[in-house]
């Protein structure tokens, strides 16, 4: 799809998903919805801004 005109997201859909971020499994999916500028194709760049890479440098990441 080249243009979606939503992003709607399920999560912790599952409990080991639940488990991996230390939540509780929700009795229902949690849905969410993201930005469509969000959504990139499997050989797309993504560009990181320069304030994030920064922020990171200062973290003490790479």
């Amino acid at each position: 799809m080249a243009r979606p005109g939503a992003v709607v997201d399920i999560g912790l859909n599952y409990a080991g998903h639940a488990a991996e971020s230390g939540a509780p499994v929700p009795d229902v999916p949690v849905v969410f919805l993201k930005p469509t500028n969000t959504v990139a194709g499997p050989f797309d760049v993504a560009p990181i801004p320069p304030l994030s890479r920064r922020s990171r440098t200062l973290r003490g990441g790479t």
